[in-house]
């Protein structure tokens, strides 16, 4: 059961707004980077008086005519867009690449909030003394399974739209190959790619949940926290890509791609990668903290004594 619905609910409409965001601003012609560059070619020859369809006969620069081309543009890209260049473009190299980076800090804030909720009103005391502390711990870990299906969630969403957009187009030929974003490989490839990067952008928010929940016992301050499971999530990100590029690129001499041990990047890596390595290092992140938190607080005395010892501090 999820306590902190409100915050829930608050964190999914942001990344769907971000999403809609992402599509209009690409879709757009406004918004063309091509385009802009076009605006600004007309202007100048306008200026010089060359002959082109966006100067009216005393030679300047008609707005009205290049918004009717932009206009076209805009039909014109929708038509011949297929679905893996639209979403992959939405995911990579629009507004939504950017919250990737951010995804650790909103994981780490549902999984504080809820725990926040919890001991602040001492809710957490009834919880167990009705149903036992093992399933208060376990539903406190299940909502993080909940909470980390956001992000693969999200890049399902976006290449639905982009399947309704395209009218369902998976037909790679039909758009400028200048635009598209994939290697040859994974376009042949694409439903097994996009699985790989759903369970891995998963397994990466199911390491960033139990980060958080970590820190907020130890901290039981729910802006510290927040602050501190964040900070943290980025270190062990940049350890891990320095640590696992070393290891297996400088001394077991394997070939590994730029994108296999970054961790932030799993939704847009354009390359065939080792995935099997990047399930082992996945698997690596999550095993640590699990270790830690069966070994910490599978016993209600332990749960209870870091509680009160942080609450004391306060």
């Amino acid at each position: 059961m999820l306590y902190n619905k409100k915050t829930f609910i608050i964190i999914s409409l942001f990344i769907f707004i971000i999403i809609g965001i992402s599509f209009y601003e690409y879709m757009h012609p406004k918004f063309s980077k091509e385009l802009m560059e076009l605006d600004s070619m007309v202007i100048e020859k306008c200026k010089i008086k060359q002959d082109t369809k966006f100067c009216n006969d005393n030679g300047v620069y008609d707005k009205e005519s290049y918004k009717d081309f932009l206009k076209y543009a805009s039909v014109n890209t929708r038509k011949t867009l297929d679905t893996i260049t639209l979403s992959s473009e939405i995911i990579q190299n629009n507004l939504f690449s950017v919250i990737g980076f951010f995804f650790p800090l909103l994981i780490v804030i549902l999984v504080v909030k809820s725990l926040s909720s919890d001991i602040k009103t001492k809710f957490y005391q009834s919880i167990i003394l009705r149903k036992g502390y093992k399933k208060y711990l376990h539903s406190k870990l299940s909502e993080i399974f909940i909470y980390s299906l956001l992000y693969p969630v999200s890049l399902i969403i976006i290449v639905l739209i982009s399947c309704f957009i395209t009218g369902f187009n998976f037909n790679i030929d039909s758009v400028n190959k200048g635009i598209a974003v994939y290697s040859k490989a994974i376009e042949n490839h694409y439903q097994f790619y996009f699985i790989i990067v759903c369970i891995a952008t998963y397994l990466t928010c199911l390491f960033y949940g139990l980060i958080a929940f970590i820190c907020y016992i130890k901290e039981n301050n729910t802006i510290v926290a927040i602050i501190k499971s964040y900070l943290l999530c980025i270190v062990l990100g940049i350890f891990d890509y320095i640590i696992g590029n070393y290891i297996f690129g400088k001394i077991i001499k394997m070939d590994v791609y730029a994108g296999t041990f970054n961790i932030f990047g799993y939704a847009s890596f354009n390359e065939i990668n080792n995935y099997l390595l990047i399930f082992v290092n996945l698997l690596i992140l999550l095993i640590i903290p699990s270790i830690y938190i069966v070994c910490k607080y599978r016993r209600k005395d332990k749960f209870y004594e870091e509680i009160e010892k942080q609450t004391s501090k306060i």
